[in-house]
């Protein structure tokens, strides 16, 4: 092996051998950096951050975030191709200008240390943000990035900032075959990593992948919601299970098994805040890290308060083209349309959960909601129906009614278009009671022997009864205080 070797090492190319030799001469003068030097490497690192996201909006015409979803791929490949090549050549310049300064002041070469720990730390600094601020969506695409960066700085560093030193401006020369090559290689990655950030190459496997996900939440965690009463019926509606688990999908994406399991270890000495699937924060709990079926019910009953606030503030809104129904105790939504609101409104559900609402996740959401469809058949009803007092304030404005919100304008049901007909009435027991069903069998025997045509029924167990009729109800004596009774005329 070292005749192997020896002899392989007399064939070589001089010139290549002394690259080779300058390489590893620069990964192994990390052991000899100072004190100084990391310093000078720290202090580069956060101002290269800086510096980097500063010049971003200024260097690209079409500045975009991770994951570049909404993106073409050529927008997504100058992105990527600016935070690979700028940490590189602005940290090098940087420390550059620490060593030149260093040496102004002290009158000799002081021998800071390799030039790439500085991007090296730089990464670590931005991955590290990432983590903590729960952006770290794509993790291979970054560590790419990360990777290229590191190499590319390396290169840079020997082939141009050492050279610079003894041979002056004549070593950018770009006519060279194998530089081109190099940055054909350098281009195609680039285009990986794009493809990776964006899945346009397998949209498919992407929708697969959300599905499989889904399927292995619903095993886990729906006979534990469900057994929980006062979720329950919010559960039932696929529009709050697809907040759910559309939430659930990127908080499990951002923090893996793996990193939850280190988070849990790190929340018990005080370094975690937020622990378990959901990533769930209380701070009552003494350094007691949440697991993720704890987590998972914290965060539904923090979901009922955001879903009853997104549907008061649209429905109560002029620009709201629904109609919701308001009893005692509880209200009922168009599925349709709010399914539409909470598609476009996600990223402000979400963002109400997580604190932030500058992510776009939107197109998550849309294939969990399709996902809940599809596991029902798209058997989807017209209207979901839910138990709360969030509207309790407008429904005493009309006592003893049903009260319809349309355009954020109140008024009992039956007085507008298209509840009603001419000559139809409606008799509504609006409050659940143990005598509802009795009180309402009573009703219909009355309509009956009154001669009414009955004309659609409806009772929805604990919450309503409901019969729409044609004719002229005369036991209006009768009707329970609970029951709302109008006739259009």
């Amino acid at each position: 092996m070292v005749l192997l070797a020896g002899s392989w090492g007399r064939r070589m190319p001089h010139n290549l051998l002394s690259d080779m030799q300058a390489l590893l001469s620069t990964l192994s003068a990390i052991s000899n950096i100072s004190a100084l030097g990391i310093i000078a490497a720290g202090i580069t690192a956060v101002l290269t951050r800086k510096t980097v996201r500063r010049l971003g909006n200024r260097a690209l015409a079409e500045y975009s975030l991770e994951p570049y979803e909404n993106v073409s791929r050529g927008v997504a490949v100058a992105n990527i191709l600016y935070r690979i090549l700028a940490p590189a050549v602005v940290s090098l310049l940087l420390y550059s200008l620490f060593e030149m300064l260093i040496y102004l002041l002290c009158g000799v070469d002081t021998g800071l240390g390799p030039r790439w720990v500085a991007c090296f730390l730089y990464w670590i600094v931005l991955i590290g943000e990432k983590i903590v601020r729960r952006l770290f969506l794509k993790p291979l695409g970054v560590i790419l990035e990360c990777l290229l960066s590191l190499i590319m700085t390396i290169i840079f560093d020997i082939a141009v900032t050492q050279r610079v030193y003894l041979e002056g401006f004549a070593v950018f020369d770009s006519s060279n075959i194998a530089f081109q090559l190099l940055i054909a290689i350098f281009y195609i990655l680039v285009y990986a990593i794009a493809a990776n950030f964006q899945d346009a190459i397998r949209p498919t496997s992407r929708q697969q992948e959300i599905e499989k996900q889904l399927y292995s939440y619903r095993a886990r965690f729906d006979s534990l919601i469900s057994s929980e009463h006062e979720l329950t019926n919010y559960y039932n509606t696929y529009l709050f299970r697809s907040i759910l688990y559309s939430i659930m999908y990127i908080e499990d994406h951002n923090r893996p098994k793996s990193i939850r399991i280190l988070e849990n270890a790190l929340c018990r000495i005080g370094l975690a805040k937020t622990t378990g699937i959901m990533q769930c924060k209380d701070d009552s709990r003494g350094g007691r890290p949440f697991s993720d079926e704890e987590s998972v019910l914290e965060a539904s009953t923090r979901l009922v308060k955001i879903w009853d606030d997104f549907i008061r503030a649209h429905v109560l809104s002029d620009a709201y083209s629904g109609k919701t129904w308001i009893g005692d105790g509880w209200y009922s939504i168009e599925t349709a349309v709010f399914e539409k609101l909470l598609i476009e409104g996600f990223d402000d559900l979400y963002g109400s959960y997580r604190g932030s609402k500058l992510l776009d996740c939107k197109h998550i959401a849309a294939q969990v909601v399709a996902f809940e469809k599809r596991e029902s058949f798209h058997a989807i009803p017209e209207r979901a129906l839910i138990c709360s007092g969030v509207f309790s304030e407008e429904a005493k404005l009309f006592p003893n009614s049903v009260i319809v919100i349309e355009g954020g304008a109140l008024h009992p049901y039956g007085h507008s278009d298209g509840e009603l007909e001419k000559g139809q009435g409606v008799l509504w027991i609006y409050r659940w009671s143990d005598d509802a069903v009795k009180n309402f069998s009573m009703i219909m025997e009355q309509l009956t022997r009154d001669g009414c045509q009955i004309l659609s029924v409806n009772v929805i167990h604990e919450f309503y009864c409901r019969v729409v009729y044609q004719g002229s109800f005369r036991g209006t004596q009768s009707v329970p205080h609970d029951c709302y009774h109008y006739k259009r005329e």
